[in-house]
């Protein structure tokens, strides 16, 4: 505990005595492996890159032969790549971000399509001089590549993503250091943090820095949690907090961004619930919402109807925030009361916005499945237009809103590749699937599914073998960029009678000069 005789005013916010730290985006960059292409890679690779790149294969493999290392470098069925991505602020031990990957520069690799990079090391962009320096790994980078393919015209085989595959190895430290450093200050600000949030909430290092962690509550939304401590007053005497109480009700009512005066008055707690809860029949929209939303999160029920009420409205600008709302704060009983219904409203963002909330609450409507190790399919089976989501950041999923959804029964179907047929006649009971794998010379199939997609998608995704005790139906083990592709030719020519929307691809930053086509010698 720290103490001093040098006492300072203390009637001010912590955002106003100190500033917070955070590790904000981080640049990753790494090179590594992709292994199982057909014969589309190449065996260039810079001395120095390989050196290290042997390294690291003896040391995944624990074979010190550099024969076999140098063996899986040459083959035409491996590529080197630069790997390229960006840690998200507040990242986590063990968070999961996209990254991007390209075959390097100046090599004969034609294509990455159907091949796997193999775990590699990630290091901070900023220190990278050469491939053999040595700097802390900050995250690992490894899983499926995925290609996009949902767009012919721009179609790029050598550069594609790995989907949500890269890891955080080491948390982002978040800390909080005074302006001014005083040790009675710091023992202060850690006094009231952990008043308010729990007592492991913050810890005093010196008179100048507060090491905080993120409340189990707050893991969701860590901005939030940060700026409400920004917003914090250190002083508590009864007179000092209604004061304070009546000032930022005032704000709340009067301010054009009301954002702040919320999270102060959420930081204050179950003192200010006898203001905000007056401002819940506000005849104005944004003082209704944001005085719901800050008791509701407080832990005051009685805001829930309010929240409702704009999460129902189709002309309000809040229901998707309205329904995050509850979907975090509120018992878990009434959110899924609340909530449930939403997913057949007209607005697909706020059904989109309820089936994320819903799926976090474990919700008896949506129904998960786990495709061979490579991606989930969600179904919902409420009510509503029949959507399939295709998701192409953070993880690789199929949501299908509106199940069942049914395929016409008389259709015939082949892949972009070509690799896929998928048959049905009229008076079929269900579909023949038969694939021509570019690494078997024998056919794979056929595999018969009925005419729900939910199936269908089993059936392409799913491996034709399984281990002992699986509860899957066989499949043809066809890649999650090409499920996605099929699912939009047959969207688009009317044989599933389902609107196809694909979430816009994340924003990472563009591998160099790995997108250079290598020149024919």
């Amino acid at each position: 505990t720290f103490s001093t005789t040098e006492q300072v005013e203390l009637n001010r916010t912590i955002g106003s005595l100190a500033k917070i730290y955070q590790l904000g985006v981080v640049q990753v960059r790494g090179w590594g492996i992709v292994a199982g292409l057909n014969g589309t890679g190449s065996s260039e690779c810079e001395p120095q890159l390989r050196r290290q790149l042997i390294k690291h294969i003896q040391k995944m493999t624990r074979n010190n032969d550099p024969v076999a290392a140098n063996m899986m470098l040459n083959s035409k069925d491996t590529a080197v790549v630069d790997i390229i991505g960006m840690i998200p602020a507040l990242a986590g031990k063990g968070n999961h971000f996209d990254i991007a990957i390209g075959a390097m520069a100046n090599t004969q690799t034609i294509s990455l399509e159907g091949g796997t990079l193999f775990a590699s090391d990630l290091k901070e962009m900023a220190r990278i001089v050469q491939y053999d320096q040595y700097i802390k790994t900050v995250a690992t980078a490894e899983g499926p590549v995925f290609i996009n393919k949902l767009n012919a015209e721009k179609l790029k085989p050598r550069i594609g993503s790995i989907i949500g595959g890269g890891t955080v190895f080491k948390p982002v430290r978040i800390a909080i250091y005074l302006i001014e450093p005083n040790y009675y200050v710091a023992s202060e600000i850690r006094n009231k943090i952990n008043k308010r949030f729990g007592t492991k909430t913050a810890r005093a290092i010196s008179p100048a820095e507060i090491e905080i962690t993120i409340p189990l509550k707050y893991r969701n939304s860590k901005e939030r949690f940060l700026e409400m401590v920004y917003q914090s007053f250190l002083v508590s005497n009864p007179q000092l907090e209604r004061d304070r109480i009546d000032m930022l009700v005032n704000r709340l009512r009067t301010d054009e961004s009301k954002i702040y005066a919320e999270l102060a008055l959420e930081a204050i707690g179950n003192s200010a619930l006898y203001k905000l809860t007056a401002l819940l029949g506000s005849e104005e929209a944004d003082i209704r919402f944001h005085a719901a939303r800050c008791v509701l999160a407080i832990g005051d029920l009685s805001a829930m109807p309010v929240l409702f009420e704009f999460a129902a409205d189709i002309n309000s600008k809040y229901r998707a925030q309205a329904v995050e709302a509850i979907g975090l704060s509120a018992p878990r009983s009434e959110a899924l009361r609340l909530i449930e219904p939403l997913l057949q409203d007209s607005d697909f963002e706020l059904r989109k916005a309820a089936y994320e909330q819903l799926l976090a609450l474990n919700s008896s409507l949506i129904s998960r499945s786990l495709i061979c190790d490579g991606f989930f399919m969600d179904s919902i089976t409420a009510p509503g237009k029949k959507i399939i989501y295709v998701y192409r950041s953070s993880a690789p999923r199929i949501v299908l809103y509106g199940d069942p959804i049914a395929c016409k029964r008389n259709l015939f179907v082949t892949s972009p590749d070509g690799q896929v047929t998928i048959n049905s006649q009229t008076d079929q009971l269900g579909i023949s699937l038969m694939r021509q794998h570019p690494k078997s010379p024998k056919l794979i199939g056929p595999i018969k599914s009925s005419h729900r997609v939910k199936d269908l998608i089993g059936a392409l995704g799913n491996s034709p073998t399984f281990k002992k005790g699986q509860r899957m139906s066989p499949g043809l083990e066809v890649a999650y960029s090409e499920v996605i592709a099929i699912l939009k030719n047959m969207c688009d020519s009317n044989i599933i009678e389902a609107q196809f929307i694909a979430e816009p691809m994340p924003q990472i930053l563009p591998v160099t000069k790995t997108a250079e086509v290598p020149e024919t010698k």
